[in-house]
């Protein structure tokens, strides 16, 4: 190479070599340059980098063994060896340690623990070397006041959205990340595609038996900059399967709608004369319509037990 208006001229050689044996990989690299002078005198370097990974087990999360190094033909070198893994197989929490050794510094070592919650990334570390020791701390995360109330979430993008489950606190969303709603039933969705539909979903898995979703996902299409508010209908209340007998002892026909005291239709009888029913209230009554017949059944819940998924009571519908 020849660059204008400088003296000399550059020659460079480069060859790589990358490969893989099983799950370890591994890449050779050599590298010369000679720099060439006016008066004809030649300057050369000579590098080569040699680079190791390899997983310690079989699942993307298992920890990961590194290994890089490289040296020059003047005698510098720089040679560091690592680890890095899940901790307790949490998959937003990582640890990762370093160690090694360089031809101007000498020997360096750096450890560094970090996490992800719904309320943001959290990190420390600490670094030794020949003349310094560091420790650090970090947080990136971000606090939003609205008219719902206070939250606390992850960092934000230009463009982010308020996500809402009434009175339903933990309730995550599938597509992001430790992205949770909190006690006063509101999530900070960190980031969203502004003047783009943007889908919004829940994830029904993490919801106990007491909740029930009139939407589980929906689509917003923020303008740049925007605070958008997504709602999700959200049912809150204590999952109840009805026995239902008649006064003379005989099963409410199949097919029979059940009713709350407003007249919203919560459940339809089965064959065995049973409805399940997320009941909003410990205590009152049942309407039971079928034909032009209908019956009125009333009802107490006993006091909740959490290691029950659902309640069964008999009562007797009039």
């Amino acid at each position: 190479q020849r660059y204008w208006n400088l003296p000399g001229k550059t020659r460079q050689l480069y060859l790589s070599y990358n490969a893989a044996w099983h799950s370890l990989n591994y890449s050779l690299s050599m590298e010369r340059n000679e720099d060439f002078g006016r008066d004809g005198d030649a300057s050369t370097d000579n590098r080569i980098a040699l680079s190791v990974t390899l997983p310690l087990g079989p699942s993307p999360g298992s920890s990961r063994l590194s290994f890089n190094a490289v040296g020059d033909s003047r005698g510098e070198y720089n040679a560091q060896a690592g680890l890095n893994d899940q901790v307790l197989g949490d998959r937003d929490t990582f640890y990762s340690v370093q160690a090694g050794r360089d031809s101007t510094s000498g020997s360096f070592g750096a450890g560094k623990v970090s996490t992800s919650t719904a309320f943001g990334r959290f990190e420390a570390g600490y670094s030794q070397g020949q003349d310094y020791d560091a420790f650090s701390l970090s947080a990136a995360g971000s606090l939003v006041a609205h008219a719902g109330g206070v939250n606390l979430g992850q960092a934000l993008g230009e463009t982010f959205a308020l996500v809402q489950v009434p009175d339903v606190g933990g309730a995550r969303l599938k597509s992001f990340s430790n992205v949770e709603t909190a006690g006063n039933g509101y999530a900070i969705l960190p980031y969203a595609q502004a003047y783009r539909t943007n889908w919004v979903s829940l994830d029904t898995r993490q919801l106990g038996a007491d909740v029930d979703l009139e939407n589980a996902i929906t689509q917003i299409v923020p303008r740049r900059g925007a605070i958008p508010v997504v709602r999700f209908k959200a049912n809150v209340g204590r999952r109840v399967q009805f026995e239902l007998v008649r006064t003379d002892g005989s099963k409410v026909p199949l097919g029979a709608s059940v009713e709350d005291e407003q007249g919203r239709a919560l459940a339809v009888v089965d064959p065995g004369s049973q409805a399940l029913v997320l009941s909003e209230q410990d205590a009152g009554s049942l309407w039971v319509r079928w034909s032009d017949q209908r019956c009125q059944a009333t009802f107490q819940l006993p006091p909740r037990d959490p290691s029950r998924a659902y309640e069964r009571i008999r009562v007797v519908c009039r």
